[in-house]
Parts: C-alpha cells; structure tokens; sequence
C-alpha cells in the first residue's frame, strides 16, 4: 500500500510504532465518536426483544451479549453469516447486530441476503468492522441501517439500538 512503519523503542520504557498508509480516507475520526455526549447508559430502558449478534470471534459475541444482558432482551448469537441467516430463520429477531468480515459468509452477504427476502427485509441491522475505510463503510451502509467501528463504544452502540427498538 505504498505505507511506511517505524518504530521508537527505549529499554524498559517501552516501545511506539507508527505506521503510515497514504492515501486511505478514514470514514470517521475515532476521537469524534469518543467526545459525543450520548446519555448515560442507565438511562435506557427498553421493552423485550430479540437481538441477533453475529460475529465469529468468541470474546466479542460474549461481551455484547454480556452488555446487553443488563435490560430484557433475548439474545441469540451466531459465528458468521450462514449460521444468522438459519437463526434468524428458527427465531426472527427484532434487531441484527452483524460483523462485516467473517469466514464462510461475511456480513455483507448475509445482509444482501436478508434484504432480499420479503420476511425479514424489514429487520434493523447494525454492521460491525475494524475497518475504517470510507469504501468499506459506504458499502455497508447501503445494505445496514447503521455501521459502527472497532473498538465498539458502549455508549454508542446502545444510542443506536435506542433508534430501532422501543
């Protein structure tokens, strides 16, 4: 990618390493989404519902389902996006929370797949990447209701699911 990575290190200080890519638009400032101002997470209260969390890696589907445990949600994971499109199937969730890169069927697909069918088209679902590509994020956001980036705030992923559930 034409990009440079170097590195500071001092002995038991530690080490720094700057990597540079030019030419790579980032869709959104991390430190922008840090300084909102969403309200205070015990200040939402919802009523039951389903929420479907997609995501290969084990830590990740634990610590959102762990964070959403709090408030009276059903929660039902998958591990990509051939095994949500069978859940979704057996219990049609209210909101899809859906990671974009996966093996054997990414988020992309999965959503296309979703969207195209008559009975579940109409499901909020919210992407999930590391990715910070502005091509990556436009490409989800023609198949997603909303996109957030890795490392996932808490605050705001819990102002967005507030947008599509009661």
């Amino acid at each position: 990618m034409g990009g440079e990575l170097s590195v500071i290190s001092e002995k038991g200080k530690g080490s720094e390493f700057i990597v540079s890519i030019p030419n790579v638009e980032l869709a959104e400032s991390i430190t922008e989404i840090e300084h909102r101002n969403y309200p205070a997470i015990t200040s939402y209260h919802f009523n039951p519902a389903r929420i479907l969390i997609v995501d290969d890696i084990p830590y990740n589907r634990d610590y959102l389902e762990s964070f959403l445990s709090r408030w009276s949600f059903t929660i039902d994971t998958a591990i990509n996006g051939e095994d949500a499109l069978k859940k979704i199937e057996q219990h049609q969730p209210d909101l899809i929370i859906m990671d974009l890169k996966m093996p054997v069927m990414g988020g992309l697909e999965a959503s296309q797949l979703i969207r195209s069918d008559d009975r579940f088209k109409h499901i909020p679902i919210i992407a999930v990447t590391a990715s910070a590509l502005k091509d990556d994020k436009a490409q989800s956001s023609i198949l997603t209701d909303y996109t957030i980036s890795k490392p996932i705030y808490l605050e705001h992923l819990i102002f967005i699911i507030a947008q599509y559930l009661d």
